[in-house]
């Protein structure tokens, strides 16, 4: 089940203006009148019952505050989704005096668009808004309509330049629209409601945004098949911007308008007033479910600060995997303990036999990795660590996103540490969080991540009955905060276009002769990222492989990857690893650790079994049709060579 970014829900078909380039005010509308409270209360009840932490929305084409009952709307989205975020497009011509700009902030609306019509010179809530606080401010956002990027309305409208593209259009995919009867739109320029997908007072909205008409309509948008549907024939809406939107992490307009924004504001510090880093923090403990995230500069630096802040030091060891990147074995050795690292099971997770032999009186922690947005067998590991007291730190650095049973991965443990690297789920260049529901654990993290030094507010928030200590500066700027908020917001839909081309294969290759698909512990709440062909035998799957490969299909064993396998990152670990050898935690020991090759033949051997997939997001699903087709015909072919 999937959920939209966004719902815009129009409670009211009215406006007190009349925009030269508004439909509202060119052609009369399909529906008119008030959104009826049964209607309204059905959306949210199904938003609600669906788990919706996204964006609520009052628009399309008109002025949502003139509603007779809005203020009572608003009240009812914060009391019914309160984890959403709620946002009103207006024109601002009621927001007339600083009580009433209040009121609203009150009221609890997230966010204020306003744009203001082109025969007013000025608006009094310019004014107003001169006299508001930062932290009001916050709440309100003013563009001019110059400002706007016109489109042809979807090609709707005669009275506006049509203008066709085979470029992607990512708006269906991120927003539904719902009219003041309770029509769904896939898209918000469909002023005449020509493509109706159903109708929420007669069936489930969740069911509607799932249903495979409306899937296919998406699906072909994304491919920029757009000549396919009346609306979006001669629409070139947010063409220039796909050209940036190409790339996985779809950076485009959004972030380049944020950065922007935090430059010109001149404020690239986090601690002050209104800092993006903390507005992420809270949007991104709100969607992980736990109470604390900390923005940091690296997902290593994540384990570093949670093992730091779990007392993890000299003489102390830590279990981490042997599949796993080199960082989680540079993080321990950076806090002076000892990584011990056990062998994988078949699935290529920390392995809970090998578990329980590796525990010691010294073992002093767990890191169970959740690799290629794979679960590990985290509920297992909880109970384990709980049994011996043991402090578990969840690696969910290539998992972001991802669940058990329907909770975040990340939230098991007493931390989770995640990574917004170039090549992970989000981005922001450099970057990572960690996130906890201990308050004390949280205040730890606030000081190791900064310099021990807090002051102003920030020290009587927190540090009144908390005494800071020493820090090793992790922080990072505005920047990354903005980039890191606005990545957030697309995870959801990143993730879909994940799992969609992963399924595919999941599905057509089901039947398979000479390999099976391997099921994740969460195989409903995975990311997606990976497909691991599993081989009965070393040989076969190295002969499939190579015969894949010379067919352009890109696939590998896990076994070669150099910078993610415990023998081939031993190096890092014994004596010589550190520039100091004072600071070597293995000087500080007479016990003897050896980290050889042969001591990680059952991971090889599993490993050797695996040819991985890549799950590439700018590919299309034409594209991967072609390579699935190609690998059941080698599928085919292949098994008299056995």
């Amino acid at each position: 089940m999937s959920l939209p970014t966004v719902v815009e829900i129009e409670i009211n078909s009215d406006c007190n203006m009349a925009c030269s380039y508004c439909p509202n005010s060119l052609a009369k509308r399909v529906e008119e009148g008030q959104m009826s409270d049964h209607l309204f209360e059905k959306i949210l009840n199904d938003l609600k019952n669906a788990g919706y932490t996204g964006k609520i929305a009052f628009d399309f084409y008109n002025e949502p505050t003139l509603a007779k009952n809005f203020s009572q709307r608003v009240k009812r989205v914060k009391e019914v989704l309160p984890f959403s975020f709620l946002e009103i497009y207006s024109n601002g011509t009621r927001l007339n005096s600083k009580n009433a700009v209040l009121d609203f902030i009150k009221l609890g609306i997230d966010k204020f668009i306003i744009t203001k019509h082109e025969g007013i010179k000025k608006l009094a809530f310019e004014k107003i808004y001169d006299d508001l606080s930062l932290q009001e401010k916050a709440h309100f956002e003013l563009r001019g309509f110059e400002s706007l990027t016109l489109t042809n309305r979807g090609g709707s409208l005669e009275h506006i330049e049509k203008k066709q593209s085979q470029l992607p259009c990512y708006i269906p995919d991120l927003v539904m629209t719902i009219t003041v009867k309770g029509k769904v739109l896939p898209c918000f320029e469909d002023f005449y409601q020509s493509q109706e997908m159903g109708d929420v007072g007669k069936e489930s909205l969740i069911d509607i945004w799932n249903s495979k008409r409306y899937k296919e309509f998406r699906r072909k948008l994304r491919e920029g098949k757009r000549s396919e549907f009346k609306i979006c024939k001669n629409c070139n809406r947010i063409s220039e911007s796909m050209k940036l939107q190409s790339e996985k992490h779809l950076i485009g307009d959004d972030e380049i308008a944020a950065v922007e924004k935090v430059l010109r504001s001149g404020r690239l510090y986090r601690y002050h007033d209104e800092s993006e880093c903390e507005a992420f923090e809270k949007a991104f403990a709100s969607y992980i479910g736990v109470k604390h995230a900390v923005l940091v500069n690296s997902g290593t630096n994540a384990l570093v600060a949670a093992l730091m802040a779990s007392g993890v030091g000299p003489g102390d060891e830590v279990i981490i995997p042997a599949y796993t990147f080199a960082a989680t074995a540079n993080a321990v050795l950076n806090v002076g303990a000892i990584p011990v690292v056990v062998n994988i099971n078949e699935r290529l997770t920390l392995d809970l036999l090998e578990l329980e032999r590796a525990v010691t009186d010294q073992t002093k922690a767990i890191i169970p990795v959740h690799m290629d947005g794979k679960s590990a067998e985290i509920k297992e590991m909880i109970n384990w660590a709980k049994l011996h007291n043991i402090i578990l730190i969840e690696d969910v650095a290539q998992a972001m996103g991802a669940s058990y049973q329907e909770k975040k991965l990340g939230s098991f443990g007493d931390f989770g540490c995640f990574s917004l690297n170039v090549d992970k789920v989000l981005t922001t260049g450099e970057g990572g969080v960690v996130v906890t529901n201990s308050t004390e654990q949280y205040k730890k993290l606030l000081c190791l991540s900064d310099n021990g030094l807090p002051y102003g507010e920030f020290e009587e928030k927190y540090f009144s009955d908390f005494s800071p200590f020493v820090g090793v500066s992790m922080r990072v700027s505005e920047i990354t905060g903005t980039l890191a908020r606005i990545q957030l917001k697309k995870i959801q839909y990143i993730l879909s276009l994940y799992k969609e081309r992963k399924e595919a294969f999941e599905k057509e290759l089901n039947g398979a002769k000479n390999f099976c698909i391997q099921r994740a512990y969460n195989k409903e709440g995975e990311c997606g990222l990976r497909l691991y062909l599993e081989f009965k035998s070393n040989e076969s799957c190295q002969s499939f492989g190579r015969v894949m490969r010379d067919q352009k299909i890109l696939c590998y064993p896990p076994y070669i990857r150099r910078a993610h396998v415990a023998w081939k990152w031993n190096k890092l670990l014994g004596e010589n690893s550190e520039i100091d050898r004072r600071r070597n935690s293995f000087h500080l020991t007479n016990k003897k650790y050896n980290y050889h090759k042969v001591h990680f033949l059952k991971s090889i051997d599993h490993s050797l079994k695996i040819l991985i997939i890549d799950i590439d997001i700018t590919k299309s699903m034409e594209y991967y049709a072609k390579i699935i087709s190609k690998i059941k015909q080698i599928d085919e072919e292949f098994t008299h060579e056995l």
